[in-house]
């Protein structure tokens, strides 16, 4: 790494070098980066190794990485080996952005769970899969709500018959 310039941008990401180390700084906290005792991850910058030695969050809501070299002296064998460029940073931010669309529609989507009970099998089983709301509770409530309207509908014209 020594050949590249810094600060050094990786899609929306910043490489810092300390010294030694680098420091990455991202928006994005990114949950397979760990800092481990044993079975260190292993993360390839560029074709060079390095493993995480700290990891911390500013008031800003960025998170920055710090890494070491991985000597060849270690030799450990890495618990998960990560190829960080920008097609894993890409990939991460799709992801990401796919699962801030999925936080925001399921609330919406479990209290429409009675009226989604009413779709088909198929279209339920879609739902169920893509956005884990279950195809079988919301069936299970949509037949309570029939039943619900089916007494009250019954309880309704038992009550005008009388008048």
């Amino acid at each position: 790494m020594e050949n590249c310039a810094y600060p050094r941008n990786v899609g929306e990401d910043v490489i810092l070098r300390k010294g030694e180390r680098l420091v990455v700084c991202s928006k994005v906290d990114m949950d397979e980066w760990e800092i481990g005792e044993i079975r260190k991850t292993a993360i390839y910058i560029n074709d060079e190794s390095w493993f995480i030695v700290g990891k911390q969050f500013s008031a800003s809501g960025e998170v920055r990485y710090l890494l070491e070299p991985w000597l060849d002296a270690m030799r450990e064998i890495p618990g998960r080996v990560i190829r960080y460029d920008e097609e894993y940073v890409r990939a991460r931010d799709e992801a990401e952005k796919k699962k801030r669309f999925e936080s925001r529609i399921y609330p919406i989507l479990y209290l429409m769970s009675g009226l989604i009970g009413f779709l088909p099998s198929g279209v339920k089983a879609k739902i169920e899969a893509k956005f884990g709301v279950s195809a079988r509770n919301t069936t299970i409530i949509s037949i309570f709500i029939e039943l619900l309207l089916f007494f009250l509908s019954g309880a309704l014209l038992s009550a005008r018959s009388r008048k």
